[in-house]
């Protein structure tokens, strides 16, 4: 992670990657037909899972699971490491420590999240909160941030699979901080406000 000297704010690179022209044009969408690692009974093709939500005496990384959570096979971020944030050149840097996971909302190819059952949101959502809450015990993450890519142009022509993402961060994102000092000035703004007024005070 390298922090823009301009900007402030903290940005993910690529140790090594080449972008090229053609990266920029869209390829024609078309759905999988192929095999999907993301299928029930493909639990195999993925990095063992950290959650899943499946009846009780089922065992883990095995069918039978109505939402499941992966690390992502090509992460951004990896959980392992020690921040060592450090200087270079004018460059303030960091190690990319944080999580980069995915999470398969439903083991059917078939089926996007529109089409779900109230349950079955329910339980994409219960997936959210556990994997929250258990980065929230890392003492080095400091913001979770869950996204989903939906459609050609959103990055979605390659996975079809209804799926969400999940990047756990080393930083608080600059714009979230600063709605934070905001939303904080304003309460105590108020806050003051509020107590000279039931005192009498002008």
């Amino acid at each position: 992670m390298r922090k823009d000297v301009f900007s402030g704010r903290w940005v993910i690179m690529a140790e090594a990657a080449t972008v090229r022209p053609s990266d920029f044009h869209f390829k024609k969408f078309v759905r999988e037909t192929t095999f999907c690692p993301f299928c029930e009974t493909n639990e195999a093709s993925t990095p063992a899972e950290v959650f899943a939500i499946r009846p009780s005496g089922l065992s883990a990384n095995g069918p039978g699971w109505s939402v499941r959570v992966v690390p992502n096979s090509d992460p951004r971020l990896r959980i392992e490491g020690e921040l060592g944030r450090r200087a270079e050149g004018f460059h303030d840097l960091m190690n990319g420590v944080g999580a980069h996971e995915i999470i398969v909302e439903t083991p059917r190819h078939d089926r996007s999240l529109h089409e779900f059952e109230i349950y079955e949101i329910c339980d994409v959502i219960r997936a959210y909160v556990a994997r929250i809450v258990d980065l929230e015990g890392d003492k080095r993450i400091r913001y979770v941030l869950i996204f989903k890519n939906h459609g050609e142009e959103a990055g979605a022509h390659t996975i079809t699979h209804s799926i969400s993402q999940l990047m756990a961060l080393p930083v608080t994102p600059r714009t979230v901080k600063t709605k934070l000092i905001t939303a904080r000035d304003y309460f105590a703004l108020k806050e003051h406000a509020s107590t000279a007024m039931c005192s009498g005070k002008n």
